[in-house]
């Protein structure tokens, strides 16, 4: 998840970036589920449209949170 950036001098605020960047992509993915989901053109889909963003709402912080801890 690192991109190796050669520099003299450390960077500032690196581990941060990076923790960015990760919920930065694990947002996009699911906003397009969340799309794909919208588009099937079901009577339910807006539930499980809702539902799926709901979950990401609670399990992507935990998940951050916990590899955060392991460091």
């Amino acid at each position: 998840m690192r991109i190796p950036i050669l520099t003299a001098y450390p960077l500032l605020y690196a581990l941060m970036r990076d923790m960015l960047a990760g919920v930065f992509i694990l947002s996009l993915g699911t906003f397009f589920s969340s799309l794909a989901i919208l588009d099937a053109s079901s009577i339910f889909s807006d539930m499980g449209s809702i539902r799926a963003r709901v979950v990401s709402l609670v399990a992507e912080p935990v998940i951050i949170w916990c590899s955060s801890a392991l460091r």
